[in-house]
């Protein structure tokens, strides 16, 4: 039996959408220990421009 778990699946996000996400690599090794970053920082970003 063979389905397609795919065929109905809502499509994320829409046309000019941007997200950059820091990998959580770079936030522990990095942005969490430098005292210049480690009070705050940014770690999700995008751009959702409206219909």
């Amino acid at each position: 039996m063979s389905t397609n778990k795919n065929r109905h699946r809502k499509r994320q996000g829409f046309e000019g959408q941007r997200l950059i996400v820091l990998p959580k690599k770079i936030t522990t090794d990095f942005l969490t220990r430098d005292p210049v970053t480690k009070q705050i920082y940014i770690t999700d970003i995008g751009y959702y421009p409206s219909g």
